[in-house]
């Protein structure tokens, strides 16, 4: 299903042009002076999901390297935190609004204990509403540590010192923290008859592999690197203030992308209103490690070289006031037939017209595509067609 419902971001910045007063989120940390915990998580819907634990009490955190701490508004009102001040932050897709910064004095992870951790109050979202998320694990806490993620036995490892884990050097490249919450840029090379140097956000909290922005796709554009470039009108990608804004989107091939020393070949990509990243997806191929102290980033992969080569449906859809409507048309030959805003009623026969957004995002059974799947469409003039689509993209 993610090939064709848009993806999920729960990226958040600090918007220094808004704000009177910049918030440094790199304060307190991890009580422990000397630690090596190993935490298991679990992978709901692409995101890492972990156990936490404040005043006694069991929460759900993600951990996502391309934020800072968060609580949800319920916990917030639960802990009774103090309120130390509010920022301007944008989302995934550039949205901005104004958030509570509040302090919490203690959040328990495994053996770990973060203390006096600023955090932002996010208010009700569709990411954390669907996924059941009370929270959020970001860099600013763990600044000062390493961080493990293993896929194949489903653990994140953090500790205070590169002897307690078998890295080799030689699968590591230096990375760039962001000022005030400690982001990690990592550098990847994309390749055609030219190549270029990116430098891109490591986001756990993004369930894609990888996306780029409007900013670097015109740089690559113009260096050469896209096989099979679409344009097209979209703007359907999640992140905490819903769905993107319209804009011209881009969809397409590139040829070969090195992370470190392992090859992707035949990556699709799709723009992105914002920030170019490297999503959670990238477990999928190996084991990632940040090292915040030593400002290194390690990818181990499983294989040392990866063909995505898979075909694309020809259309995106998003879910928007319990309507499924479609998102992005890529293909010239739907182009005349549907358009962004139209309403999907059913898929294969089965009734769309009512969705529920959370089961959408969360329930693998919910919504299912086969190799030829009809669907029945309302414009948003109110005539009714039936088309039929595949992956031919």
């Amino acid at each position: 299903m993610k090939k064709i419902l848009t993806f999920l971001f729960f990226t958040l910045f600090i918007n220094p042009g808004y704000s009177q007063q910049f918030i440094d989120f790199n304060q307190g940390g991890i009580k422990e002076e000397s630690y090596y915990s190993v935490i298991p998580y679990k992978n709901v819907g692409g995101f890492i999901i972990v156990e936490t634990e404040i005043n006694g009490k069991k929460y759900k955190f993600m951990v996502d390297t391309g934020a800072a701490a968060c609580l949800s508004q319920n916990v917030f009102t639960e802990l009774n935190s103090q309120n130390i001040s509010k920022t301007k932050v944008f989302d995934s897709n550039g949205k901005t609004d104004s958030l509570i910064i509040a302090i919490v004095p203690n959040i328990k992870l495994g053996d770990l204990n973060f203390t006096d951790i600023p955090a932002m109050v996010l208010p009700s979202n569709t990411i954390f509403d669907c996924f059941k998320i009370d929270g959020i694990i970001g860099s600013n806490m763990i600044r000062n540590s390493i961080i493990s993620f293993s896929s194949k036995d489903s653990t994140i490892t953090i500790c205070n010192s590169t002897q307690k884990l078998n890295l080799k050097k030689k699968e590591s490249t230096r990375i760039i923290l962001t000022k005030g919450q400690s982001n990690p840029i990592i550098g990847i090379k994309a390749k055609n008859k030219n190549s270029v140097r990116e430098q891109i956000l490591f986001d756990s909290g993004m369930t894609g592999l990888y996306q780029i922005s409007l900013n670097h796709f015109n740089f690559f554009n113009k260096k050469k690197i896209f096989d099979h470039l679409i344009q097209s009108k979209g703007g359907g990608d999640i992140g905490i203030y819903g769905n993107g804004n319209d804009t011209v989107v881009y969809m397409g091939r590139i040829p070969e992308i090195l992370i470190n020393n392992t090859q992707f070949k035949n990556i699709s990509i799709k723009t992105t209103s914002g920030s170019e990243r490297i999503g959670a997806k990238l477990l999928d191929y190996g084991t990632v490690t940040v090292d915040y102290i030593n400002k290194r980033f390690y990818f181990e992969s499983f294989e040392k070289s990866y063909d995505l080569d898979n075909k694309e449906f020809p259309i995106d859809i998003m879910v928007e006031n319990g309507k499924l409507l479609v998102a992005t048309v890529w293909s010239d030959s739907l182009k005349d037939q549907i358009k962004r805003g139209d309403q999907i009623l059913t898929v294969n026969g089965v009734t769309f017209e009512n969705v529920e957004p959370c089961k959408m995002l969360t329930d693998s059974n919910y919504f299912k595509l086969t190799d030829n799947t009809v669907l029945s469409i309302k414009s948003t003039e109110g005539c009714q067609k039936t088309i039929t689509i595949s992956k031919e993209l």
